[in-house]
């Protein structure tokens, strides 16, 4: 669950959580408090994810 934090948002640096030993709940609990930690978007189609501003996996996922 921690993929989904994105390392540049200046939300998550300023929460000072460590990426590499944060829990599922402490994620869920960090993204209900500041959901700007997240990667966006976030697009799926069920069974692969795209994180972030990724025109060209963007593109392969919705079949443009």
């Amino acid at each position: 669950m921690a993929a989904l934090l994105n390392p540049r948002s200046k939300a998550l640096r300023d929460s000072g959580v460590d990426r590499e030993r944060i829990t599922s709940p402490d994620v869920a609990a960090l993204v209900r408090k500041n959901p700007r930690v997240l990667y966006r978007p976030l697009l799926t189609d069920g069974k692969r994810l795209v994180r972030g501003f990724l025109p060209e996996e963007m593109k392969l996922l919705l079949k443009v």
